[in-house]
């Protein structure tokens, strides 16, 4: 479960480390690994941490939107 300030977090996570994934922008999974660690990430505002996994799905999801 995804909050809008948890999805806002994870754009900015992704933002600020755009320059890593290429022109594609798709992220190899060192790079999901961090993002859940990210203090916004591992500590959500709704629902547990987010794991490498669900952060990928969530960007797959706001990229098709």
């Amino acid at each position: 479960s995804w909050s809008d300030k948890d999805t806002f977090a994870l754009l900015d996570f992704i933002d600020s480390h755009k320059a890593t994934a290429g022109d594609g922008l798709n992220f190899k999974a060192p790079f999901w690994n961090a993002c859940a660690a990210s203090p916004m990430l591992a500590n959500p505002e709704k629902g547990g941490p987010k794991t490498p996994k669900s952060c990928k799905e969530k960007w797959k999801r706001v990229r098709e939107s």
